[in-house]
């Protein structure tokens, strides 16, 4: 199974309203400090991986662009709902390079290949 589907239709779901269901959860507020040193105010950001948008949320507050990607469609409606731009695949991010910063929490453990991840990330 790719990791893609893992997290989509009813598997997605589940996991969505077991771990993606509150975006307000303080302890996005606890993620967010780790990432905070690297952001400037000019920045534009690719949170790879938002889930519900916990962390992108409060990086948008601070720079000048934040987007997320996220496979899930449930957690990603979520972020949708708080009025961000969530992707929710590679194939719908520009193909320009524009990130000044890609930021991922709890991520690469989800990824099946992560060094192909890694380069499309970089391109």
């Amino acid at each position: 199974m790719k990791t893609s589907e893992h997290y989509a239709g009813a598997r997605g779901e589940h996991y969505a309203a077991q771990k993606q269901s509150d975006p307000l959860n303080p302890g996005y507020a606890i993620d967010f400090a780790y990432f905070r040193p690297y952001l400037k105010g000019t920045d534009v950001v690719l949170d790879f991986g938002c889930g519900n948008g916990g962390i992108l949320r409060l990086i948008a507050q601070m720079v000048q662009q934040a987007e997320g990607l996220e496979v899930n469609a449930a957690s990603a409606s979520i972020a949708r709902a708080q009025q961000l731009t969530v992707f929710s695949s590679f194939d719908a991010l520009l193909h320009e390079p524009r990130y000044d910063v890609i930021v991922s929490n709890h991520v690469l453990e989800h990824v099946r290949d992560v060094c192909s991840t890694l380069e499309k990330l970089r391109a």
